[in-house]
């Protein structure tokens, strides 16, 4: 009999103890589904700001908005090819080019002082690289133009050319001396023949 009744206190404690898992249980799933009160944190994600909760497009505010005062300006801008005759006004005018060279099989940018003769352009060069391309008759382009940063607006020329030596007085009297505003001495007069020429301006619009 004391053996029964031992396994009846058992079997007691274990019908409570699972009646009481399952309230607990049914009581947790009854609050999960319960909204969020007031005066509660919800730990639900909030959407951030500008993004629309991933829907429709993005908020114009931030890094990507408003549109910048420059867009107004991009969008009344006209780019003009230049005519051949309005490139050679604008070269002869100018007086100081960024003139690119093969430096061996490195590109080479310099800025030069130079002249317009005879459909061809003549700068000075002190001995180096770019006196070395001339000697060799490579190809070299010159480029000049004009900005005003305040309205947006600009040109530019290109010339492109097989550059050669033209030597000294002796060789070439006649030839004007352009006004260098780095070379030391005489130095040594190239020409780059005018046989490619084009440019471009952008101006607003009336």
């Amino acid at each position: 009999m004391e053996g029964a009744g031992s396994d009846g206190d058992v079997t007691r404690r274990k019908v409570r103890m699972s009646r009481l898992g399952n309230a607990t249980h049914s009581t947790c799933r009854r609050r999960l589904k319960e909204p969020v009160r007031d005066g509660t944190k919800d730990s639900r994600p909030v959407p951030l700001a500008g993004d629309n909760g991933g829907c429709g497009p993005p908020s114009r505010s931030g890094p990507e908005g408003p549109a910048a005062e420059g867009d107004d300006m991009r969008d009344d801008a006209q780019l003009e090819v230049l005519s051949v005759d309005e490139c050679r006004r604008l070269l002869a005018e100018a007086l100081v080019g960024w003139l690119a060279f093969c430096d061996g099989d490195r590109p080479a940018l310099a800025p030069v002082n130079y002249i317009v003769h005879l459909g061809e352009i003549v700068a000075r060069s002190d001995y180096g690289a770019k006196l070395a391309a001339a000697a060799h008759d490579r190809l070299m382009s010159l480029g000049v133009g004009g900005i005003d940063a305040q309205t947006r607006t600009g040109w530019s020329v290109q010339v492109t050319g097989r550059a050669r030596l033209l030597g000294d007085d002796l060789v070439n009297p006649d030839l004007p001396e352009p006004d260098s505003w780095a070379v030391d001495g005489p130095g040594v007069r190239i020409g780059i023949p005018i046989e490619e020429i084009s440019g471009r301006r952008v101006v607003r619009a009336g």
